[in-house]
């Protein structure tokens, strides 16, 4: 029967399914996304790590958003286990927002711009976020929230914080 025979050697198999699919990669122990995030900024620096539209962020750049938004966020309070809302259009923002909070060592509440008012204020009651990070153009959003707005996309603010991580960083 066609079944029985065949389609490849015992070095083919071999080839195919052991020595192609050995892609078994150690990670060191407890490496969250920032940590593995840091070690390929040291590996390709130079390299694209964000491509949106027209924008383009190296590794390097991208890193240094990062990091000086979890410098504001930092003295803003937030530290591990603090809520920090997320609410930044599809962007190469929304990558950095994503990497700040996690390097100042918060947890990200992800609340979609699209999403309506009702449910968004609800999302916020329900979270309570120490602070928010979004995007000038969606500050009419958020008038009715008590939390801490950052505009991401407000250059004078981040530049006033370093670029790069301080040793005291808790990622």
């Amino acid at each position: 029967p066609v079944t029985e025979l065949q389609l490849m050697t015992d070095g083919e198999r071999q080839l195919l399914l052991a020595q192609w699919n050995a892609t078994r990669v150690e990670l060191a122990p407890q490496s969250g996304l920032a940590q593995s995030f840091q070690a390929q900024v040291e590996r390709s620096p130079d390299s694209i790590a964000v491509a949106f539209a027209d924008q383009r962020l190296t590794y390097r750049e991208l890193n240094a958003r990062a990091n000086q938004l979890a410098h504001h966020l930092r003295a803003q309070g937030v530290g591990p286990d603090v809520l920090v809302g997320l609410a930044v259009a599809r962007s190469a923002d929304l990558v950095v927002g994503l990497l700040g909070i996690l390097k100042a060592g918060g947890a990200y509440l992800p609340l979609d711009p699209d999403h309506p008012n009702d449910r968004i204020a609800y999302m916020l009651a329900e979270g309570r976020p120490a602070a928010l990070v979004t995007q000038r153009r969606l500050a009419d959003r958020f008038v009715a929230t008590e939390v801490a707005l950052t505009f991401i996309d407000d250059p004078a603010l981040l530049a006033t914080y370093p670029a790069a991580k301080d040793r005291k960083s808790t990622r």
